[in-house]
């Protein structure tokens, strides 16, 4: 079986290929960001023999780490090299990344392949403001910041209805 005739190995894959192949980049981040990825390791740390170290590649201009939508696209990717794996979401991908200036790569190889920055990865990694009122239902609405010059203060002020656009971040990650 060859990766452009590698059928979706569940659910996941099936929306998330479903995504890819209408063009919907946006949907495909965001069904990644719940994923838990397969990011594969040796034999020796499957059986706790040695810590688990991260599987990298590199190109001319980065060093990605790997990691895979399922253990079958893993082992198709690799071409059965890789047949131990252990299981991460992003968050946790993100509290351990081992250097800011590698990125993700999600199934290299394969027709359905992710080459995720490192400010991609970290983005992906924060819950969003949905997933922040389910773990503390009766908290309200949660409070944003946005950085703003000086001069559009008054505006803002002077504004019946003031509105702010843009990138704004979770006031307790500020």
């Amino acid at each position: 079986m060859t990766a452009d005739d590698h059928p979706p190995a569940g659910p996941f894959e099936e929306r998330l290929w479903a995504a890819y192949r209408d063009g919907q980049r946006a949907l495909c981040l965001s069904l990644l960001r719940e994923a838990d990825l397969a990011l594969p390791i040796t034999a020796a740390a499957a059986e706790g023999r040695e810590a688990p170290a991260w599987a990298t590649a590199a190109d001319a201009g980065r060093t990605w780490v790997l990691a895979y939508t399922s253990v079958e696209a893993m082992r198709l990717s690799t071409g059965g090299a890789a047949t131990h794996c252990r299981i991460g979401s992003m968050a946790e991908l993100a509290a351990g990344w081992p250097d800011p200036r590698w990125g993700l790569a999600v199934n290299p190889g394969l027709p359905v392949a992710f080459m995720l920055e490192p400010g991609t990865l970290a983005r992906l990694a924060v819950p969003t403001m949905a997933q922040d009122l389910l773990l503390e239902p009766g908290s309200g609405v949660p409070v944003v910041q946005k950085l703003l010059a000086p001069g559009d203060i008054p505006e803002l002020l002077a504004a019946a209805e003031p509105r702010v656009s843009g990138y704004c971040h979770h006031a307790l990650d500020v």
